[in-house]
């Protein structure tokens, strides 16, 4: 994991140097974002997920190594979580803290500017990979129909604190992390954890290495896409079509990318999704 996350920074780096040199900053204070970003929050931004796995797996691997139960680290996690929310979705409700008590606001704008999110393996990977180690270690106890009833209740509660949030006009510092996407999380996988699935072992491992490739492509094809449009002054001002360029380019590309990689002679772009 630890591989493609600095293989991909690399491949990506090209963009953030197009971005550095277009903006007003200086090289020493993009270099300094960047390091930071690196370590804490991602590379380049939909490569926060594998950051967040790396960090989440190192945790946790630490925990376990001390022998702590997965039990306690579930509920130590999740305690990262709620706190987390308020550095995201719930920021409005530390607001009161700001002038009652402002050493710890203090020291929250701190770890702000170090962090810039709490969308990150410690508060938020943490939390869904240690939901993912206690199905391995304990199983799954529910059935699919209390799983589809759990997922409609908890989608139903997702999009009531959405609302909330937006028709109180309440500051946030990210739409990234909510309460109950936690309990929606926990009962779709409940549901399909329990599916059999049949068929060819070979389409399955194509379908996980091109699930991998188009996540890690579609972003550079993205950037391809804004750069041709703007070169050649085109103005596309609906998204939609953005959209179904980024994702039929990406299929092909990615889907060339694992047949290249099937032979021997270019067996080195699996290292792209492995």
């Amino acid at each position: 994991m630890i591989k493609l996350y600095v293989l991909w920074s690399i491949i990506y780096f090209p963009i953030i140097i197009y971005n550095t040199l277009k903006s007003n900053n200086s090289i020493l204070y993009s270099f300094v974002e960047y390091l930071k970003k690196f370590i804490f929050v991602g590379s380049y931004t939909h490569l926060w997920y594998i950051n967040a796995l790396i960090i989440s797996v190192a945790i946790i691997s630490f925990l376990l190594y001390k022998k702590i139960s997965p039990l306690k680290i579930l509920f130590f996690s999740f305690a990262l979580y709620i706190i987390g929310l308020f550095g995201n979705s719930w920021f409005s409700f530390l607001l009161p803290i700001k002038e009652k008590m402002p050493t710890i606001w203090s020291i929250l704008g701190i770890m702000k500017d170090v962090m810039n999110t709490t969308r990150n393996g410690i508060f938020f990977g943490f939390f869904f990979v240690s939901l993912g180690m206690s199905f391995a270690h304990y199983g799954n106890r529910v059935s699919k129909k209390r799983a589809i009833i759990g997922f409609s209740f908890s989608m139903l509660f997702l999009g009531g604190e959405i609302l909330f949030l937006r028709y109180n006009h309440l500051p946030t510092l990210g739409d990234d992390m909510f309460f109950f996407l936690f309990p929606a999380t926990y009962f779709f996988f409940s549901y399909f954890e329990q599916l059999a699935l049949f068929g060819d072992d070979d389409k399955y491992i194509k379908l996980r290495a091109m699930s991998s490739l188009v996540f890690f492509t579609h972003l550079w094809i993205a950037f391809l896409f804004d750069v041709i449009t703007k070169v050649f002054y085109m103005s596309i001002k609906i998204k939609g079509i953005k959209y179904l360029f980024v994702v039929f380019i990406t299929i092909i590309i990615s889907n060339r990318i694992y047949w290249l990689s099937m032979k021997d002679r270019y067996k080195f772009l699996r290292k792209l999704y492995k």
